[in-house]
C-alpha cells in the first residue's frame, strides 16, 4: 500500500522537476516590450557609465595643459567615444523597434534577438573599456 503512494509521489516529483525549467524558460522571455525595455535599460546604464568616464578623463586632462594626441588619456577618450557611439547606435535601433511594438506594426522576432546579441557583445567591451 505504502509502496504505491511512494511510487506515485516519486513519479510526481520527477515530472514536476522536469517541468520547472521549461516554465522558467518561458517566463524568462517576457513580452517583446519587456525585452526591449530591458535592453534599453542596459544600454542607458552603459551610456551613462561611458559618458561619466569620458567626463572624468576630460577633467583630469584639462588640469594638464599638455594637449598631445598621443597621450594614453587621449587614446582612452577616443576608445570610449567610439564605444559610446556604438551604444547610441544600438539604442536608436532599440527605440525604433520599440515604436513598432507599441504601434503593433509588423516586425521580425529575430530583430529583437539580434539586438540582444549586440547588447551581450558590447557589454563586456564597455566594462573592459571602463
Amino acid at each position: 500500500m505504502y509502496a504505491r503512494y511512494l511510487a506515485v509521489i516519486a513519479l510526481c516529483a520527477v515530472l514536476l522537476t522536469g517541468l520547472v525549467p521549461v516554465a522558467w524558460a518561458q517566463e524568462a522571455q517576457g513580452s517583446n516590450a519587456q525585452r526591449l525595455e530591458v535592453l534599453r535599460s542596459k544600454l542607458d546604464g552603459m551610456k551613462r557609465s561611458l559618458n561619466s568616464a569620458i567626463a572624468n578623463i576630460n577633467a583630469q586632462e584639462s588640469g594638464d595643459k599638455e594637449k598631445d594626441k598621443k597621450t594614453p588619456e587621449a587614446e582612452a577618450i577616443t576608445r570610449l567615444r567610439g564605444l559610446e557611439r556604438e551604444v547610441s547606435s544600438i539604442m536608436s535601433d532599440v527605440s525604433s523597434l520599440r515604436v513598432k511594438v507599441d504601434k503593433s506594426e509588423r516586425f521580425e522576432a529575430k530583430d529583437i534577438e539580434k539586438l540582444e546579441d549586440s547588447v551581450a557583445d558590447i557589454g563586456p567591451r564597455v566594462e573592459a573599456g571602463l
